[in-house]
């Protein structure tokens, strides 16, 4: 499966996510044991129940018939709490928690930060490591960003 599928998929689902107020975290495509699966990570405000995740993967099932021609297995879930921060949102929403940042390249010779958000912004997050520095990221040279659990 491809980008073009996967933007095509999200079209699809996007008028049911906005009628349900969920927020589509991340869509991945993997390849387990031989199968392809599609896991779309959902999440609204308050948390999102297995009960929603079992009756919104039928209703993206449902949706999704037509659209790709290979077998896979559909897998509608929580994104918990090591959610991956890739949007603005997703750091602001983190704001004041620890934080751990993988970099494209090194940053002051580390590739790994770990620190408490302090500040967001389109192009930048700033965090304060343990030593207490206040560090700038820009946005562009993360490759991923989690809670710390």
């Amino acid at each position: 499966m491809d980008q073009i599928l996967l933007e095509e998929i999200k079209k699809k689902v996007s008028s049911l996510l906005t009628k349900e107020a969920v927020e589509l975290v991340d869509l991945i495509i993997v390849r387990e044991r031989g199968k392809s699966i599609l896991r779309f990570l959902l999440d609204k405000s308050g948390g999102i129940t297995l009960d929603e995740c079992a009756r919104l993967n039928r209703e993206i099932g449902s949706l999704l018939e037509d659209t790709i021609q290979e077998s896979y297995v559909l897998e509608v879930a929580s994104p918990g709490l090591d959610r991956p921060m890739k949007i603005t949102r997703d750091f602001e929403r983190s704001m004041g928690q620890l934080a751990k940042i993988v970099l494209h390249k090194p940053f002051k010779r580390q590739n790994v930060w770990i620190g408490v958000i302090e500040g967001v912004d389109e192009d930048s997050v700033t965090i304060r490591t343990e030593d207490k520095e206040l560090l700038r990221i820009e946005r562009s040279d993360i490759a991923w960003a989690r809670l710390e659990v």
